[in-house]
């Protein structure tokens, strides 16, 4: 259907249901008000004729009643008059057309006849406040009825005329907007198949015109827009052509990433293992010496000894610090933050301080600020390193004069204030040794890089040091740097941030200075005369014998398997009071053990403590043991004095559970 038909069907249809009610609306409006016209004018004449007959009905005047009744028969609608006595017996009425015989009202109600003829009315007659009679009248609508007929049939022409204009103007609207729609389909057919001449015609400076220029200026702009669109596309063609060769390059920069990323995982995973065989047999060379050094020696046999275990320091430091430079390069290099006492965790890297010094005859100089507070909370092992690495760098290359260490606040002047969660701490390690140029002053934070080749021959030394220092540091939210002078010395800086530790109640703080502490000695395991059994679990033929001696020459029951499964089985079938579990072993690993262990364990109230030994020496890595349900926690190689302080300090929890 057309739009144009449309639109005069639904103009119609309007115009009819307006027509429609007007028609309907108005002459019955108009019935309605006549009706209450004439209900009041009856009402009225009915009551007033009823205290006109009062007096004649009372007395029992006929000829009065006559006369009143005849005076009211001269109103032109009256049809019927009829005058009751109170036995409800005519007195006396009035017919104006015998054949008319409408129905008498029973009430003071209007009453009108179902074909709307006539309509009648009564009237109590009263005297003195009695009633002695009824008056009943009737009056004809024939007029009335005649005027609705004649409004009605006025309000149809005039309806009929309103409808008949109506369509005409839709007729000629329709045709004009009609014709623009031709026009502008016709536009819109060549745009389709691509000609962007043509345009709408514009007759009117109405709506419709203005409908008309607003569409002929969208067609301009669509033509604009196609002239841009094909210098766009030439635009784009290049470009298409220059994305496709740089989404070539980024996929060989993307393989090549790819294989740098599995070059460097291959690396973590060579130097993780590296890591694991190096450090096996060094727990079999340390283990041996601090067994050999227990025993008794010749002198030089002792000295003997002593170079053993320096070299097995050199080597362990040399191997640490592989892992460490490996770590930050992977980007995984970590901090284990702990509560620690700052004044111990110093004190070993200043007694290697003063010992150097006293060996090359140094001056020392030590100043700690007393404003620091006794307990932070940071990574001490790391904290440890840095000290370790820049004041042995100090003795090395110190060979007359002083070296000096000073440690102060280095966020606030004096003590921190009250409410700080955390501390900036400023290091200080000066020497009087060769110097470093300026030009070297930054590339010495490098790895695998000194001052010079010459320093390196002479002082010997594998230039990761102070590039492992430079990243912890700045894990710790603090920097490094250093001041120097070649001939005349160095001054090596460095600042890390931690944690307070807020102490309320009945803690103490102890002194540095005065600071003594004990601990119970454990050497032997014996308890109420029960001696502690100890399960192995080790595939290394090595550190088998060398733990077991260990655990043996303190008096523990050992019991010695290579692999997790025989673990379990020795479990069933025998009680332990603590196990030694290797994490790398074949078959079943430390892991797997300790969680098939934890399982057996549900339910029974049992926890036989377990202590995991590794060559793997991450963070994550004892993290990962402890989620496995682990209670301890060493790294190979194993010494004798800290396998046997981590197995008294379990049996000793465990006792006391």
């Amino acid at each position: 259907m057309r739009i144009r038909t449309k639109l005069v069907y639904l103009v119609f249809l309007v115009l009819a249901v307006i027509v429609g009610s007007i028609f309907v609306y108005f002459p019955a409006r108009q019935k309605e008000q006549a009706l209450a016209a004439m209900d009041d004018k009856a009402h009225s004449f009915v009551r007033i004729t009823a205290l006109n007959v009062a007096p004649a009905l009372y007395f029992g005047d006929t000829e009065d009643i006559a006369e009143a009744l005849h005076a009211a028969a001269q109103n032109d609608d009256m049809i019927q008059v009829v005058l009751k006595d109170s036995s409800d017996q005519v007195v006396a009425s009035f017919e104006r057309n015998p054949s008319v015989k409408p129905d008498l009202v029973e009430d003071d109600q209007t009453h009108i006849s179902p074909d709307h003829r006539y309509f009648g009315v009564t009237s109590p007659v009263f005297v003195h406040g009695e009633q002695i009679g009824r008056l009943y009248m009737t009056f004809s609508l024939e007029k009335m009825n005649q005027s609705i007929s004649r409004s009605r049939a006025t309000i149809a022409g005039i309806c009929l005329v309103i409808l008949i204009l109506g369509l005409v103007a839709v007729l000629g609207i329709s045709a004009v907007i009609t014709r623009l729609l031709r026009s502008m389909i016709e536009v819109v057919t060549s745009i389709t198949n691509g000609d962007l001449s043509r345009r709408a015609s514009v007759k009117s400076n109405d709506e419709v015109g203005e409908l008309a220029r607003l569409f002929n200026k969208m067609v301009d702009s669509l033509e604009s827009t196609q002239v841009r669109l094909e210098g766009t596309n030439l635009a784009l063609e290049r470009k298409t052509h220059q994305l496709e060769n740089e989404i070539k390059e980024r996929k060989q920069f993307q393989i090549a990433k790819d294989v740098a990323e599995a070059a460097s995982q291959a690396k973590s995973e060579f130097m993780a293992n590296m890591s694991h065989e190096l450090r096996t047999p060094m727990t079999g060379i340390i283990g041996a010496t601090d067994l050999l050094t227990k025993t008794e020696l010749r002198e030089d046999q002792k000295s003997f000894i002593e170079i053993l275990r320096d070299s097995s320091k050199t080597m362990m430091t040399l191997i640490n610090d592989l892992l460490d430079i490996e770590k930050i390069e992977a980007g995984k290099m970590d901090l284990f933050l702990s509560e620690f006492n700052f004044r111990e965790c110093i004190q070993l890297p200043l007694n290697l301080l003063v010992l150097g010094a006293r060996e090359k005859g140094l001056n020392h100089i030590c100043h700690i600020d007393p404003n620091i507070p006794d307990v932070l909370t940071g990574d001490e092992k790391r904290v440890g390193q840095i000290l370790n690495n820049l004041i042995g760098n100090a003795v090395k290359f110190t060979s007359d004069g002083e070296i000096g260490f000073r440690v102060m606040c280095e966020a606030h002047e004096g003590a921190p204030r009250q409410g700080d969660s955390s501390v900036l701490l400023r290091f200080s390690i000066h020497d009087t040794g060769i110097g470093i140029p300026r030009e070297k002053q930054q590339v010495i934070f490098e790895s695998f890089t000194q001052a010079d080749g010459s320093t390196t021959r002479k002082y010997g030394g594998t230039g990761l040091g102070l590039s492992i220092a430079k990243k912890l540091v700045e894990l710790m939210g603090g920097r490094i740097w250093v001041e120097s002078e070649e001939g005349k010395g160095s001054t090596f800086h460095f600042t890390a941030k931690f944690g307070i530790v807020s102490r309320t109640g009945d803690d103490t703080t102890i002194s540095p200075e005065t600071e003594t502490t004990s601990k119970p000695s454990l050497s032997s395991p014996v308890a109420d005369e029960q001696v502690a059994r100890v399960l192995l679990a080790e595939d290394n033929p090595t550190n088998q014998r060398l733990i077991g001696h260990m655990l043996r020459s303190q008096g523990y029951e050992v019991e010695i398997v290579n692999d997790g499964k025989k673990a379990l089985d020795m479990l069933q079938r025998q009680d332990f009071d603590v196990v030694l579990m290797d994490v790398g072993m074949p078959e079943m690993d430390g892991i797997e053990t300790t969680g098939a262990i934890r399982i057996k364990e549900i339910g029974t109230g049992r926890h036989i403590p377990i202590i995991a030994l590794t060559a793997h020496a991450r963070l994550t890595d004892k993290e990962q043991c402890m989620a496995a349900g682990m209670d301890g926690f060493i790294v190979k190689p194993i010494r004798s004095d800290e396998l046997l302080s981590t197995v008294e300090d379990i049996l000793s929890e465990t006792t006391v559970l």
